[in-house]
């Protein structure tokens, strides 16, 4: 098993993105525009100290017109729906947003697959399989 520096930030992401979840909860009394700013402050102090740490100071070059402007339609995308999730989030029950934030994952791979061409293979796939049968299963309850 390969294991490189995008599954150690997949990892990162994902710890970091379960806090998030849960200290959205437990700070359900600060507004959400609040929370939001301060998720989207991290995400751009730390994707900053991760290109300083790992010196990939050739992400620059990688810009033109037409990957920004994808960029910027993702960025809109995930700033609403940021918005949403910490609006939303203090509002239902725990067991009932689980099954949202576990399909993110099967959005996460397919989105890769799609605009990064990424390869899945079959334990990708039997792992999707598995993960969309445990949401059907517990929204079943």
């Amino acid at each position: 098993m390969n294991v490189g520096f995008s599954d150690f930030f997949a990892l990162i992401a994902g710890i970091f993105f379960a806090c998030t979840n849960l200290l959205a909860r437990k700070f359900s009394k600060i507004h959400y525009q609040s929370k939001s700013f301060a998720i989207w402050v991290g995400v751009a102090v730390g994707g900053a100290l991760l290109i300083l740490i790992t010196n990939d100071l050739n992400v620059i070059n990688l810009f033109n017109p037409k990957s920004l402007m994808l960029l910027l339609i993702i960025g809109l995308l995930l700033f609403c729906s940021t918005l949403i999730i910490q609006y939303g989030l203090p509002k239902i029950n725990p067991v009932k947003a689980s099954p949202i934030f576990t399909f993110e994952i099967v959005v996460a791979a397919l989105s890769s697959y799609w605009l990064a061409n990424e390869i899945l293979g079959v334990k990708d796939l039997v792992g999707g399989v598995f993960i969309i049968l445990a949401i059907s299963l517990s929204a079943l309850k």
